[in-house]
Formats: C-alpha cells, structure tokens, sequence
C-alpha cells in the first residue's frame, strides 16, 4: 500500500511539472531561433542534396537501422548524415551509402558556442530537403538543427504537442497507428515519405548465429525508473546458474559499479564481469550468440531483437507499445498491476513500480 502511494505520488509530481518544463522549453527554443536567423541564408534555388539528423539513443538507433536503405535508394543526392556519436561505430559498419556524415556529442549541446558550430555547419551545407525521422524528438536539437539547415523541404513526423511559435517543418507525416512498435513506426514513416510498401517486418541485423549456452544479463538502464534491484538480478544467478556453461554482466560505464556488486555478492562459478569492457560492435556481437538475454528496458534488449536471440524484459510498462511488446523471441515482465492497453500508453512512471516485480517471475519466464 506505502509503494502503491509513492507510485501514485511520484506520476503526479511529472504531471505537475510538465507545464513549467514546457515554459522554459519555449523561452530556449525562441532564442535559439534567433540566434539561427542570424546566420546568412542562400537563396532555395541554389539548394541541392538531403540531410538526415538522427541525435537520439543507441537504442533507438537500433530501431532505426533497418529503413538506411530506403534513404539511399529515394532520397536526393548528395545524402549527409548527422547522428550522436555514441553509436557511430554501428552506423560505419552497418550503414553506408552517405556523401559525409557528421557526429554530434550530445553532452556538449548544453555549450551554446557548440550549438552555434553545428548551426552555421547545417546552414553550409545548403541542402533542399531536411528531414529527422524520430516519431519523439528532442526539439531543443533535431529541430533547431533542422530548422538551421534552411531547406526548402523540411520534414518530421507530425507532433501535436508542438512547442515552436516559430514554424519549423514545411512537411509533417502523420501516423496512421496510434500506438505501436517503434521498429514498424520507422518502416510506415519511409513509406509514407517516398510511397512505398515495405512489409512490417523485423530484418536480422547479422548473419544467423549458432547460440551457445550463454545467459547475457544487463543489470543497468540509463533511467532509475527503469532499474530493477540488483538483489533480485543475485537471487535469479543463484537460481539458474546451474542451467549455464557461463553468464555474463554486461553494460556499460553506469553498470560497472552494479556488476562489481553483483560479482561481490555472487560468487558462482561461470560468471563473469564484462561491464564496461565491450565495444557495442562486440556487445551485439555476444548478445547475438547468447542463449539468452535479461534485461531492463534498454538497447540490449533490441540488440537481441534484431539477432535473433530470446530475451527476457523487466520493466515498468513505461512506452510498452513502443518498445518492449515484440511480437517474437521477447518474454515482457511487468509490475503485478499494470495491464498493456492497446488504447493508451503509459506515459509516467515511478522508480518504485519496477521494484514490486518479484524474482520468482522472472525465474519462471527463464523456465516456460
């Protein structure tokens, strides 16, 4: 009853704070427009070429990946790219094709010399059509850098929670799907955009992989909310570890101190602590020879999406429809209480709900 009520708390707490975030969101927009309308201008007809601006997570990346293609078999020449440069080993190995691409560091966007770089080098480029194809941007980058190219074509998914009062987009999609996997959602917004007809289907990443006897297990997500306790990940080892040759404790920089833990408290022959140690091309390698993968909502979990290897999902619900309700290969666990509603995805979350979900369920998902 305590949890429930914290839980209730906390979602009305981010409800509360959405307006005023709102505001400052507006007032930073507004004068990084200005700022971008400093900057010199050609004219529409000497503009040549298509830039995609693609800033988000790994994991969405992962999503993503897959719809490259139709990019560089429709879009105007020259193409140029501009992604975060988390993921850019992934990109060079798996996505070729573009005339330049160019990486941004997103923990220096708060630099407003950094950002003013990025502006005059979008506005240089003097491309015709500008595109960011993610169905949640963040306004405050994707959007600004759209807007600086000064394309003639400026395209994005429609949003009807729009903060510019200034226009941005010359051409907004719509979906014709309210809610569903973020992977199909990247397939519908190049169909929609060059009148195509490609199936809602999921592509393997990589060649197919014989799978070893390996139980692959992040500990870590990006967001607290969305982080199981590390006593239950101690208790599931103990349970299965007779099941394994080895398990790896995989993540990255934030995992270190949770696998160090973990390691600490479960000393069990098999385990090993790879935390930190991996590249992400040799993470998706791992993952995609893995028996089976645990995880919390993370880009682990695509990662064994798209190779083909079983996962086992811990999450609060938060964006289900998007993100964790594959239809194949994907066992999803959710808070005892929380139901998937076709209808309505759940949008605030709380750091407690993830906790409510007990170990014995996940050991009996490893089982079934």
């Amino acid at each position: 009853m305590i949890k429930r009520f914290k839980i209730q708390c906390s979602i009305l707490f981010q409800k509360l704070k959405r307006p005023l975030n709102n505001c400052k969101n507006r007032y930073f927009l507004d004068q990084e427009i200005k700022n971008i309308n400093l900057l010199e201008h050609s004219s529409f007809q000497n503009k040549a070429g298509t830039l995609i601006v693609k800033c988000d997570d790994i994991g969405d990346y992962l999503v993503w990946q897959n719809t490259w293609k139709y990019f560089i078999q429709n879009a105007n020449s020259p193409l140029f790219f501009i992604g975060n440069i988390v993921w850019k080993s992934l990109f060079e190995k798996f996505n070729i094709g573009a005339a330049k691409t160019f990486w941004i560091d997103k923990k220096q966007w708060g630099n407003e010399s950094y950002r003013n770089e990025w502006y005059k080098l979008v506005n240089e480029l003097n491309v015709e059509t500008a595109i960011t194809p993610l169905f949640t941007r963040n306004n405050q980058l994707d959007d600004l850098l759209i807007y600086a190219s000064n394309a003639k074509n400026k395209i994005a998914w429609y949003n009807k929670d729009n903060l510019h009062n200034t226009p941005i987009f010359i051409q907004e999609i719509k979906s014709s799907t309210k809610h569903t996997l973020e992977y199909f959602r990247n397939i519908e917004f190049a169909n929609q955009l060059y009148n195509l007809k490609n199936e809602f289907v999921i592509e393997q990443l990589m060649l197919k992989k014989d799978k070893t006897n390996t139980l692959v297990i992040f500990p870590m997500a990006n967001i607290r909310s969305k982080c199981w306790p590390l006593e239950s990940f101690i208790k599931v080892i103990r349970s299965v570890k007779a099941n394994y040759d080895e398990i790896l404790l995989m993540g990255g920089q934030d995992s270190v101190a949770a696998c160090n833990l973990i390691m600490e408290n479960c000393c069990e022959q098999g385990l090993r602590n790879l935390s930190n140690q991996t590249s992400l091309i040799e993470t998706l390698e791992i993952i995609s020879k893995a028996k089976l993968l645990i995880c919390p909502d993370t880009a682990a979990l695509h990662m064994a999406v798209i190779t083909n290897t079983q996962a086992i999902v811990i999450t609060n619900g938060t964006n289900a429809l998007r993100f964790t309700n594959y239809p194949q290969n994907v066992k999803t666990i959710y808070p005892p209480y929380f139901r998937l509603n076709l209808n309505n995805e759940k949008m605030y979350y709380s750091r407690n709900e993830i906790q409510t979900i007990s170990y014995e369920k996940v050991i009996e998902a490893i089982s079934s």
